[in-house]
């Protein structure tokens, strides 16, 4: 098996989700200790950072021309806007139940992706392994919220 990009993307999934992990656990640390504010700035002033080092480091270069055009300055909008009404939604809920509960809720997430990709752009990416495992995963998601509203959060 030779590593090329197409090899090594299929990896990265798992390690993103083991790198989220991390991120969770500490952020189930700090969470209660910081304002909501604080932390979208901090993490917007690293973002900034990084997307600078990646463009004079690297050959990937800002460009927000693309960015400007149609369709993609709505999709780029609309995307920001879900990202942060998610990050705001888990914050909350890692500040007020718990960081286990928010990780395993939010992995529903991958049905969810299925559907509005279907929706909005009539897309048929999803074959049956991903589809059973995208409905084992909220499932399993269903089951916990559903016994953390039995027991009163």
């Amino acid at each position: 098996m030779t590593l090329d990009a197409k090899t090594i993307s299929i990896f990265l999934p798992v390690i993103a989700g083991c790198t989220m992990g991390l991120n969770y656990a500490m952020t189930g640390r700090f969470i209660q200790t910081i304002s909501l504010p604080t932390w979208i700035f901090i993490f917007g002033a690293s973002a900034i950072v990084f997307a600078l080092s990646l463009h004079f480091l690297t050959p990937l270069k800002i460009d927000l021309v693309p960015a400007l055009t149609q369709p993609t300055f709505t999709y780029l909008a609309v995307a920001i806007i879900a990202a942060m009404c998610a990050w705001i939604a888990m914050l909350f809920v890692t500040k007020n139940i718990s960081v286990t509960y928010a990780a395993i809720g939010e992995i529903s997430y991958p049905f969810f992706t299925a559907l509005f990709t279907y929706l909005i752009f009539q897309s048929r990416e999803l074959d049956m392994p991903m589809a059973i495992g995208g409905l084992l995963i909220l499932i399993g998601s269903v089951i916990v919220i559903t016994d953390k509203i039995k027991i009163g959060g």
